[in-house]
């Protein structure tokens, strides 16, 4: 349904706003794939930090069947909820591609501080946090350290302590990543969308120019991918 409605792919809008002779000919198409969460991992640990650890890993497995030289040495996090001018980050371009690791602020606050703002991590930090959530999230039961006399090692949990990592904070997830180095994406303007206040402000008061429509809708009504190889009828 996602794939149907919303598309697979995204077109490179500072790339298509270029001027060409046969604009056609550069277009750019930018994959997307759509990761589904384990009904198992939905239970105990479903949150939007869990699936960041869970994309970026498949995305290891995927490129490793490949070949070891397609392996990600970055990837870039980035929230449904984050409502900013996407325009604003255009001269930062350069910057962004060239940094190792990076994040946008806005007003003095960055995700560590909680904000659904964009940033980048490493294999190594993406190592860490992994570590972290699984030290931290609690399951069902606990670990006990003295055997009970009825042989069990486990003792459940209170109702409110079960299944931390679904409602696990972003903030929380960086604690162990430091960002001392990394450089910084200053925007002016961003609204936390994730509440309803936030999102009316969002679209009350956020500006932005219009990507024309060949990005949104091509001429060929289709937002799935071109493969390769494969036969496509023009007549459907």
């Amino acid at each position: 349904m996602l794939k149907r409605h919303i598309g697979e792919w995204v077109e490179d809008p500072s790339h298509y706003w270029k001027h060409y002779k046969y604009p056609t000919g550069y277009r750019i198409q930018i994959p997307i794939y759509y990761i589904r969460m384990t009904e198992k991992d939905k239970r105990q640990r479903g949150s939007y930090t869990w699936a960041i650890i869970q994309g970026a890993e498949i995305a290891n497995r995927t490129a490793r069947h490949v070949s070891r030289w397609t392996m990600p040495e970055k990837f870039f996090i980035t929230f449904p909820w984050a409502a900013f001018d996407f325009w604003e980050i255009k001269q930062y371009r350069q910057q962004l591609a060239m940094a190792k690791e990076f994040y946008l602020s806005h007003n003095g606050k960055t995700a560590w501080d909680g904000e659904f703002l964009p940033f980048s991590i490493t294999q190594s930090s993406l190592r860490e946090i992994r570590k972290n959530f699984l030290k931290v999230n609690t399951i069902l039961y606990k670990s006990i350290s003295d055997f009970k006399r009825d042989g069990k090692w486990l003792e459940r949990l209170p109702p409110e302590e079960q299944y931390s990592g679904r409602t696990f904070p972003i903030e929380k997830l960086l604690l162990p990543v430091d960002n001392s180095t990394y450089k910084e994406a200053k925007i002016e303007e961003y609204y936390n969308a994730s509440t309803w206040e936030g999102y009316q402000e969002a679209v009350s008061k956020l500006k932005y120019e219009r990507p024309k429509r060949p990005i949104l809708k091509p001429p060929a009504h289709t937002r799935e991918l071109e493969r390769i190889g494969e036969y496509y009828d023009e007549s459907r």
